[in-house]
């Protein structure tokens, strides 16, 4: 999918959405361009954000994201 952010933000994508509180998000961090975090994936569990579970390597990578630039996000 095709991002663009022209501020600091959150923007990504939800798949194997199975309702709003069980899906999978995979979103980058414009504000943290370069560094360890700025690509992220986040497993929801019942309605619950487990980033703070799900991170480090895997989860997290370093990545270059521009603000006010449309930037490619493919999740494979």
């Amino acid at each position: 999918m095709e991002i663009f952010a022209e501020a600091p933000c959150y923007p990504g994508i939800a798949f194997r959405v199975k309702d709003p509180g069980d899906l999978e998000l995979a979103y980058v961090v414009p504000h943290a361009s370069g560094q360890w975090d700025a690509i992220q994936y986040d497993p929801v569990f019942n309605g619950s954000n487990t980033w703070q579970v799900y991170h480090g390597p895997p989860y997290q990578a370093a990545a270059t994201v521009p603000t006010g630039e449309w930037l490619t996000l493919r999740v494979t």
